[in-house]
């Protein structure tokens, strides 16, 4: 498989992108918790802004590791931010019916950062 230098830096950027995005997406759960606009979820609601968070971190040590060109640790946090958007994508799709499709982006993410930082 070819090398590309820049591509692992590329995929560092767009977690760091995904970092933000969670932050926000539990930022605004936290604000609507706190002015309690759905009194009868707060158990759902607290959940979701934990995993939000968790996901946040994970993809800003994914997308750091990746612009610092840390291999095992990229493969590493790819597996794991993979991994745990895998197994959201298949509970939205079996609890809500649903289909995510940010959660198969970061599943494909995952993926594209642990392939790259292999052939590096």
């Amino acid at each position: 498989m070819p090398k590309y230098p820049g591509l692992l830096k590329f995929w560092g950027i767009i977690a760091i992108l995904f970092a933000i995005l969670y932050a926000i997406v539990g930022s605004l759960l936290l604000a609507g918790e706190a002015n309690n606009l759905l009194p009868d979820y707060e158990d759902a609601v607290t959940i979701i802004i934990v995993i939000a968070y968790g996901m946040a971190l994970i993809s800003l040590i994914l997308g750091i590791a990746c612009l610092a060109k840390k291999l095992v640790l990229a493969k590493v946090f790819g597996i794991i931010f993979a991994v745990i958007s895998l197994v959201s994508l298949i509970s939205n799709q079996l609890s809500a019916d649903t289909f995510s499709i940010f959660d198969l982006v970061a599943v494909l993410l995952g993926v594209s950062v642990l392939v790259t930082a292999k052939t590096e």
